[in-house]
């Protein structure tokens, strides 16, 4: 029982540690991290325990990138749809 609990207090403790290098990171960006998405904020999250919190935020902005080659007039509540609907599919596919 004390294993599971010391487990689980160091995966706390990761993820305080990530929501702060995010949250520090999107500020220089103007956005706050805790206003995201659920989605979003859980895709990120995953992938900042895999490949850091910067190239994390890289990726998100990628896939913004990739958004908006593919659909120039996308409309701001449209790319944030398909924002959304990507990061759950990763979350989805995480699982």
């Amino acid at each position: 029982m004390f294993s599971f609990l010391k487990k689980w207090s160091g995966n706390i403790s990761e993820i305080k540690e990530l929501q702060n290098d995010l949250s520090s990171i999107l500020a220089r960006q103007g956005i706050n991290f805790m206003h995201l998405h659920p989605e979003i904020n859980k895709c990120l999250l995953g992938l900042a325990r895999e490949v850091g919190a910067e190239r994390a935020v890289e990726k998100i902005n990628q896939f913004m990138e990739e958004i908006t080659s593919i659909h120039p007039e996308i409309s701001p509540k449209e790319m944030s749809d398909a924002l959304i609907d990507r990061c759950r599919a990763i979350n989805n596919l995480a699982r």
